[in-house]
């Protein structure tokens, strides 16, 4: 018995050179986990240069304020951009709005739908009897009115003869009611044409909703029209019984793959947060989830909130 525990020491036994190397590779094993549990204490890792980002972004900020509003369709911050658009479209010229023929109202750069809302507007017994009568048009916005109102000349004919009977039969039978839209449209799927229908909603306004509706990946609640530059609460107001929102059609920004530009071009992300995003993946990897991401940003947790419907990881 004594010689087979003997031989069984001499076969789990290790020399001195056998436990030194033992020892070695145990603290190697050591360093290298410490090593992946703290790295920012071995390893140095170089924050990202963003000099050119910026550079690029004043470049382009520059571009776009030297471009005349009548080119730069893509910038928010235009003055009066209906107006800057009708001038290069319309091209009025004196005319009487009672009967004109389509091909007048299409001569002074009126759209297809406006023509046609105005000619079911005659058939319906409607006649124009002052120029602000062209406004009750709902096709026609109020800065399209402005731009025509100049160059309206309404032919106006008294009868010789009148009494109080005739004049109050005639008063009843001119009366036109005003023609308003009555649809709901979704914002998230409505072309630009169905939302020039909107009361308050000329071309410009439209182009305008749908470029944010493209740069924000959708809008989760109504309430966002009064991020669109130029749509005050007085035209919102206006439209917001027409409106229908579907949130299943957001399209989301992924916080772990999108590129510096892809993830700046977003309304609700500024340049801060995404250098700070770029940094973090660099630095530590992904974020794991939403609550991962908003615990590393507390002092912007009012600003990042309304980011989350359009945000995955």
């Amino acid at each position: 018995m004594k010689n087979f525990f003997a031989e069984v020491k001499d076969y789990f036994g290790f020399s001195k050179r056998e436990r030194s190397a033992v020892l070695v590779l145990s603290v190697l094993i050591l360093a290298l986990f410490a090593v992946s549990l703290f790295p920012r204490y071995f390893v140095s890792v170089a924050e990202t240069d963003f000099t050119t980002f910026d550079s690029l972004i004043k470049e382009i900020n520059q571009t776009r304020r030297a471009e005349s509003p009548k080119q730069d369709y893509d910038v928010f911050g235009d003055h009066d951009p209906d107006k800057a658009y009708l001038s290069a479209t319309f091209k009025p010229f004196p005319f009487d709005p009672n009967k004109l023929p389509e091909e007048s109202w299409r001569k002074l750069g009126l759209s297809e739908h406006q023509i046609k809302a105005i000619k079911n507007y005659e058939k319906k017994g409607g006649k124009f009897f002052r120029k602000e009568d062209l406004a009750k048009i709902y096709t026609i916005s109020e800065t399209e009115y402005k731009m025509l109102e100049p160059y309206i000349q309404i032919e106006t004919s008294k009868p010789k003869h009148t009494n109080r009977i005739t004049d109050s039969l005639s008063k009843t039978n001119t009366y036109s009611p005003k023609l308003t839209f009555s649809g709901i449209v979704e914002l998230n799927t409505v072309d630009s044409i169905s939302l020039i229908a909107l009361p308050g909603i000329g071309p410009w306004f439209a182009h305008r909703i749908i470029q944010y509706r493209q740069r924000l990946g959708g809008f989760v609640n109504v309430d966002q029209l009064l991020e669109v530059k130029g749509i005050d609460s007085s035209i919102f107001e206006e439209m917001k019984p027409h409106i229908d929102v579907d949130s299943s059609h957001i399209v989301k920004r992924n916080l772990n793959r999108d590129t510096f530009k892809q993830l700046l071009s977003h309304p609700y992300i500024d340049m801060e947060m995404t250098k700070f995003i770029v940094n973090h993946r660099e630095k530590h990897g992904h974020f794991a989830s939403w609550e991962n991401f908003s615990a590393l940003t507390p002092e912007n947790t009012a600003s990042i909130s309304r980011l989350r419907p359009y945000a995955t990881f």
